[in-house]
């Protein structure tokens, strides 16, 4: 399969799975819809308890987020940039840094 192909065909999938999720919001939306007007429900009402459900979801993201965050260690962090650094740094000769202090 040549690169354009694979390509393509990988676009034709997104395409697919982007079509799909778009089919089950329309039938979730269209279900709601359906349980507001039969049970009469305050569309507001439901429209406010969706929202928070949502808030609700990117609160428990953003919990897990900062839990993830705290596992790093900062210190740990600088030490492994500085050693980094300090490996690169050795790999330029005194000509490169000349060019790089023309630069600025």
């Amino acid at each position: 399969m040549t690169d354009k192909a694979h390509i393509n065909n990988a676009s034709g999938l997104s395409e697919r799975v982007g079509t799909a999720k778009m089919r089950l919001l329309v039938i979730a939306l269209a279900t709601v819809a359906v349980v507001v007007h039969a049970m009469d429900l305050d569309p507001d009402l439901v429209q406010s308890a969706l929202r928070i459900a949502r808030v609700e979801h990117d609160i428990e993201e953003l919990a897990h987020d900062i839990e993830e965050a705290g596992k790093i260690d900062p210190l740990g962090f600088f030490k492994e940039m500085h050693a980094r650094l300090d490996h690169y740094e050795g790999r330029f000769s005194r000509f490169h840094l000349r060019l790089a202090e023309r630069s600025l």
